[in-house]
């Protein structure tokens, strides 16, 4: 039977064991002072993790990991060069038939591609990871993701016929190799100009990682539900300025004091404020139509595994499985 609804959590494959790594904050394992953040299904990025994490998000209907894919050409930061590894892990994977994977090119800062050539190398690269059969397809569509539309458009010159150019060289050269996408671009509520809202019409639909309100950082952390009202904010705001279906999100936490970021803070969410968050992504997509892509009730989390940042749905020593359990009970198959 096929699912009402399709879920995918973001992946972050920045776990690695080279010194310095990203459990370390001036030197300073930070596992120390934050002991209940390791996760249960492994520290590092490896295959072993890869097998465990998609054993523990499958079996609560998670039905894709959107993995995130970074230029490499050069290596752009110190041991940067092992953040793509997570999709050689997935194909490596014996139980890998349980999820779907998105690929999300992640064009931040030091990420972009600039370059006519390696935007084309990079697209055979990419064009090669979604022929894998773990590809997410919708109405036999490969789904694909550019992780900031801004960021693109700047990337590209803020040339409208460039970005459109590097749009076509994509779907040209999946088409090459029997693909069809369907291609998505991040956005966020309070940062949406008038450049995005129009280049929102020349990509298949928008989305957001991550949001969270630019508001004073305090000692004290701010409850959970601002969140809440930050995403609900980005589903009010964004589906009337944009013109092309717009696929909803929800935060699983903000709290980035172990990596030294100086922004706002949120507490972990309670169950019932976890509970209200999924309830309401859910109202969203069964009553606006909008939100739909393809005809598809489809939803990001952020995130799987930003255990630095605070976005983890992964099973943790001192959290446990709550928001996934909370997660297959709100949106458990009838």
């Amino acid at each position: 039977m096929e699912k009402e609804y399709l879920i995918g959590i973001n992946y972050f494959n920045g776990w690695n064991r080279n010194d310095p790594n990203r459990w370390q904050t001036n030197g300073r394992d930070w596992r120390m002072d934050y002991p209940e953040r390791i996760p249960i299904t492994g520290c590092y990025n490896d295959p072993e993790t890869m097998i465990a994490d998609i054993d523990a998000a499958s079996e609560k209907g998670v039905d894709f990991f959107q993995m995130l894919w970074y230029v490499q050409k050069p290596e752009r930061e110190k041991n940067s060069r092992h953040l793509n590894d997570c999709f050689a892990h997935y194909f490596a994977a014996k139980n890998n038939e349980k999820i779907k994977f998105v690929l999300e090119f992640c064009n931040h800062p030091p990420y972009e591609i600039l370059e006519d050539d390696l935007w084309e190398d990079s697209v055979d690269e990419w064009v090669k990871i979604m022929l894998h059969p773990g590809c997410l397809k919708i109405d036999g569509k490969a789904v694909f993701k550019i992780h900031g539309l801004a960021y693109f458009y700047q990337q590209c010159g803020r040339s409208v016929e460039k970005f459109d150019e590097r749009i076509s060289v994509l779907r040209a050269k999946a088409k090459g190799k029997g693909l069809e996408l369907i291609i998505g671009a991040g956005v966020m509520a309070d940062a949406v100009n008038d450049d995005e809202i129009a280049l929102s019409s020349h990509v298949d639909y928008c989305t957001t990682y991550a949001d969270f309100p630019r508001i004073e950082e305090t000692e004290k952390p701010y409850a959970f539900s601002v969140l809440t009202e930050q995403a609900l904010k980005g589903r009010r705001v964004l589906v009337e300025k944009l013109h092309s279906p717009y696929v909803p999100f929800i935060m699983s936490g903000w709290y980035p004091r172990p990596w030294g970021v100086h922004s706002a803070q949120y507490a972990y969410p309670t169950e019932k404020e976890w509970k209200e968050a999924l309830q309401g992504v859910k109202t969203a997509l069964d009553e606006d139509e909008r939100f739909t892509l393809h005809g598809k009730k489809m939803f990001t989390i952020y995130a799987w595994n930003e255990f630095g940042e605070g976005g983890i749905m992964a099973p943790t020593a001192g959290f446990g499985t709550m928001k996934l359990d909370m997660l297959k009970k709100v949106f458990g198959e009838k």
